[in-house]
C-alpha cells in the first residue's frame, strides 16, 4: 500500500503571486515614510521605524547597502527587498562629523 503524501498548495496561483510582486512599488530610501517602508515584504512597523531612525541619524543614505547598517537587518531580509530601493542621492545632508554629538 502506497502512503499517500501530503502537500500543501500554495495559497497563490503562479500568476497570482507574479501579479502580486508587481504590485510592489520601488521605494525612494531618502525620501519614504514608515508607510511606504512597509510595504516592502519583510519589513514591518518595527523594521520601518529602525530604518527612519538610522536615516535621519546620517543624515541620508548614499547606497541601498546601508540599509545593511540598520540594526537586525540581515542579508536575507535585504535579499527580499533590495529589488524594491531606489537611492536618490540629492536629498543627502552632509554633516561635518567633527561637530556631531
Amino acid at each position: 500500500m502506497k502512503k499517500k503524501v501530503y502537500t500543501p498548495k500554495p495559497n497563490y496561483s503562479s500568476k497570482e503571486f507574479k501579479a502580486e510582486i508587481k504590485k510592489i512599488k520601488k521605494v525612494d530610501i531618502n525620501l519614504a515614510d514608515t508607510i511606504a517602508f512597509k510595504s516592502l515584504p519583510g519589513i514591518g512597523t518595527y523594521f520601518a521605524k529602525r530604518i527612519c531612525k538610522y536615516r535621519n541619524l546620517l543624515g541620508g543614505f548614499h547606497s541601498n547597502h546601508q540599509i545593511l547598517e540598520v540594526y537586525q537587518i540581515n542579508s536575507l531580509r535585504y535579499a527580499k527587498i533590495h529589488d524594491y530601493l531606489l537611492v536618490s542621492e540629492q536629498d543627502i545632508v552632509k554633516r561635518n562629523i567633527n561637530v556631531i554629538n
